[in-house]
């Protein structure tokens, strides 16, 4: 496997970096309610799709802009919206973390203090260490983040 960047990865890092150059930054995409960005991205593509016909375009999130004439740019732009979304969620994650108990069980919380809450028998907690999150944890503590879900938060 070799690490060079195919020109569909070099267009998709051009749309984003012309978003951040137009002020659309990752500060500036935590403005905007989870998913916004995840919309436009699934406008940009629905509008990229030659095969979609005449219908109508879902209604575009944001006050200005919208999908573009060229097939390709549309996926481009869609991939960058994506990256975005992407990018702000992980921002909203970043305050919390991962906690554990003896038997195992697993809950999100901002701080220890938070999480022992849940725990009413005073069990032992410890931070899971965020290198080892599984990709399922992560996308629980992310969604959480997204969703505005309060914390703490048991993971079923």
């Amino acid at each position: 496997m070799t690490d060079t960047i195919t020109p569909t990865e070099r267009a998709i890092r051009a749309e984003r970096d012309k978003q951040r150059a137009y002020g659309y930054t990752p500060a500036n995409d935590l403005d905007h309610p989870p998913g916004t960005l995840a919309v436009a991205a699934a406008i940009s593509a629905l509008a990229a799709n030659p095969a979609r016909g005449t219908g109508p375009t879902p209604r575009w999130p944001f006050w200005r802009g919208g999908p573009k004439a060229s097939f390709r740019l549309n996926l481009e732009r869609a991939a960058a919206f994506i990256w975005a979304e992407l990018e702000r969620g992980d921002a909203d994650a970043a305050h919390l973390n991962l906690y554990t108990d003896a038997h195992g069980h697993h809950v999100i919380a901002t701080s220890a203090q938070d999480a022992a809450r849940l725990y009413p028998d005073g069990a032992a907690i410890q931070e899971v260490p965020r290198d080892t999150w599984t990709a399922a944890q992560n996308a629980k503590v992310w969604d959480t983040a997204a969703a505005r879900i309060p914390t703490p938060r048991t993971l079923l």
